[in-house]
């Protein structure tokens, strides 16, 4: 069904088939009846299957995730990736809970526990004391490092060792400093110990041949993301099809729920 198939409907109902009146106000009620079923829980994640968004990789420097650029308008849950050997709980708590977890301390994080809570377009992250989990930069240490030429690993040439460091599976690596290295996130795959001689770590990129370069290798655990969009229409014209296979937005089930809400709400409006 087409964008202008939904707003031919609903105008229709107020006798505006040709879409000469009442168009914009079609199109501002059809978007809040989506945004009203959410809100109030009435759909399910297949029903909005365009607006589900996954947002990987948020490491929280400084207990900090800035969130604006990805106009979230719900947030429904966060999870590590699979595979991370980590014993985290993460919990999505509302401001308002502050002063009594802090009050309380059978309330407090552990060791185990991330809480997570929102203010406006920002994330603030909250741990225990030796946490398992640790924002931002969990590990950074000033390394010589060469980039051998067969692929993915990462030796450090000095008397390092990468696990005292703090690095681990799953983190995500930066490198700062000098040199051709041609990719600036890595991920960990595996990290071998040499008794603090040529220790290496594998990772999921393909990298360059690079020797000896000095700087600064950063590592941190990510979270991910799962939200809602913000309910909008920018990205749609007359001739979007909502359901198309290559950009599914909405069930017909559920647009035609949003149809019907809008379509009396533009009616109740008309006869005012």
């Amino acid at each position: 069904m087409t964008y202008l198939e939904i707003l031919t409907d609903i105008c229709s109902r107020v006798a505006d088939p040709d879409l000469d009146t009442y168009k914009e106000r079609a199109k501002d009620h059809f978007l809040r009846a989506i945004a009203m079923l959410i809100n109030e829980g009435k759909y399910t994640e297949s029903d909005i299957a365009g607006f589900v968004k996954i947002k990987d990789n948020l490491n929280f420097p400084n207990g900090v995730e800035d969130i604006n650029a990805l106009k979230v308008f719900k947030i429904l849950d966060f999870y590590m990736s699979p595979g991370i050997d980590k014993d985290v709980i993460i919990t999505f708590i509302e401001n308002q809970s502050l002063n009594k977890i802090s009050a309380l301390e059978t309330l407090q994080p552990s060791m185990y526990d991330v809480f997570i809570r929102r203010a406006g377009g920002t994330l603030y992250g909250v741990n225990g004391s030796t946490p398992t989990f640790v924002f931002g930069a969990a590990a950074s240490e000033s390394l010589t490092l060469t980039f051998a030429v067969a692929g993915s690993t990462i030796n450090d040439d000095a008397a390092g060792n990468f696990a005292t460091m703090g690095f681990a599976v799953g983190q995500k690596l930066w490198f700062v400093g000098v040199g051709a290295l041609n990719v600036t996130e890595l991920t960990i795959v595996s990290i071998q110990d040499d008794a603090g001689t040529n220790d290496q770590i594998t990772v999921s990129e393909t990298i360059l041949a690079d020797a000896a370069i000095s700087g600064v290798l950063e590592g941190f655990t990510v979270l991910n993301m799962k939200y809602i969009e913000d309910i909008d229409d920018s990205g749609w014209v007359d001739a979007t099809d909502l359901q198309a296979a290559a950009n599914f937005q909405l069930t017909y089930t559920f647009m035609r729920t949003c149809i019907d809400i809008a379509s009396k709400t533009l009616l109740d409006e008309v006869n005012l």
